[in-house]
């Protein structure tokens, strides 16, 4: 069994972005020739500003078995509270079960709970698997990368 929670404090953050390196070496085309090598200052100061919104799930024995972060801000268009996704995994052997669902929902209510009026998820190319169409989000734009 497993338990989500919403969790506002730098040690579950710094526990995400550990288990971000196995999603970074697993999904992201440039990790070799980019390392992975997140900045906990910048992470410090969001976290702090309360611009961070990160859904765990967590093991019996309170592993980290995936998670859900968001970053939100206003709009520099519109004006309205939106939150843009900055990362979201699972491990392997919690894949086809119902827990990342279970975490993306109780993210999407936290940001609604925090004013979000729109809300931005990003899959890498072959990863979405209509993940995001089943969840009422369209797809609207395509996002191409460069390594300089």
């Amino acid at each position: 069994m497993y338990k989500i929670q919403e969790e506002d404090n730098l040690e579950a953050f710094k526990e995400c972005l550990e288990l971000g390196r196995l999603h970074y070496a697993e999904v992201e085309v440039k990790n070799d020739r980019i390392p992975y090598n997140y900045n906990f200052e910048t992470i410090k100061a969001l976290q702090s500003l309360g611009l961070l919104t990160v859904v765990t799930a967590r093991g019996e024995d309170n592993s980290l078995l995936g998670y859900v972060a968001f970053f939100t801000g206003e709009d520099f268009q519109t004006s309205v509270v939106c939150a843009r996704e900055l990362g979201m995994f699972v491990k392997k052997e919690y894949r086809g079960t119902s827990l990342f669902y279970r975490m993306f929902k109780m993210a999407e209510n936290c940001l609604k709970e925090k004013g979000v009026k729109a809300i931005y998820i990003m899959f890498k190319k072959g990863h979405d698997a209509g993940f995001a169409g089943r969840l009422g989000y369209e797809l609207t734009e395509t996002v191409y990368q460069k390594v300089v």
